[in-house]
């Protein structure tokens, strides 16, 4: 399927609902039981696409869902196979993935890369992510690009590397991630890793999640080549606790500034440690 502006591609398992002026009204047609399995790809290159209501089993190549327009909607989405589940290539305006399991996949389960001045707002809300070859949700922020993520009720576990994994450079880029209710533990790299290079400014909030369990790290955060302040961390109500690593790293290189806050946290039982804070 290819999706283009303004259309809406929905399983007869989930109830939809369509919006006009003379109010809100469900769609007919709605079957309740197993959501509809399709075998194949979904690409999302038209502007104000929703897929919802669909379970996705595809081969290891392509990905269950691509994304490239602007404002979308994914809902009430089952992906059990396929290369990655969720791929945005320089998606924009507002994204939501909402009521979504990601099982199986070979690389990434959500995978997102902004660059070339582009912003996207994205939430990413009551998702589950189970297994994986690489990243659960991992994303990369370049030449002057805005990414805005929010992930609450997210839980990811058992992914072969990051629960969650960024990087993030060049002058003018920006990335901004909060993290509600959430819980990245149990993967076989760290819990959740952000790296920045070359100027950019990141804000990271973090409150009432869970970073327990993982191979590496906890939390890691390591910033290079800051000529300006760029970086700001608050983690709050926390736990990062039995970790292989450490419950929380954090390192900055060659005139980087880290602002950090840490309130009301459990780091507890790391195999290195608490708390690492380095420099050079």
């Amino acid at each position: 399927f290819v999706l283009q502006d303004n259309q809406r591609l929905l399983g007869q398992g989930t109830m939809h609902t369509y919006t006009s002026t003379e109010g809100t009204f469900a769609l007919p047609g709605f079957t309740p039981g197993v959501n509809p399995l399709l075998g194949g790809t979904v690409d999302m290159f038209g502007d104000n696409v929703e897929v919802a209501g669909f379970r996705f089993s595809t081969p290891s190549t392509p990905s269950a869902l691509i994304g490239s327009g602007e404002d979308f909607l994914i809902r009430s989405v089952d992906i059990m196979s396929g290369d990655r589940g969720i791929d945005l290539d320089n998606a924009t305006g507002i994204g939501l993935i909402t009521d979504t399991t990601i099982t199986g996949t070979t690389r990434d389960a959500i995978h997102v890369e902004n660059y070339n001045g582009t912003a996207l707002d994205l939430a990413i809300v009551d998702t589950t992510i189970a297994g994986g070859g690489e990243d659960g949700v991992y994303v990369t922020v370049d030449t002057e690009a805005t990414l805005n993520l929010l992930m609450d009720n997210v839980d990811v576990s058992g992914v072969a590397e990051n629960g969650f994994g960024t990087d993030v450079s060049y002058f003018d880029t920006m990335l901004t991630v909060d993290v509600v209710d959430s819980s990245f533990s149990f993967n076989g790299g760290d819990g959740f890793y952000v790296e920045r290079v070359d100027d950019p400014g990141f804000e990271v909030d973090i409150s009432d999640s869970i970073f327990d369990g993982n191979f590496g790290d906890g939390v890691t955060i390591v910033s290079y080549n800051g000529r300006v302040p760029n970086g700001m961390v608050d983690i709050e109500r926390s736990s990062l606790s039995g970790n292989g690593g450490l419950g929380l790293r954090l390192r900055g290189e060659a005139d980087v500034t880290l602002d950090v806050d840490l309130t009301d946290n459990v780091i507890f039982g790391n195999g290195l440690g608490g708390v690492e804070m380095t420099s050079a």
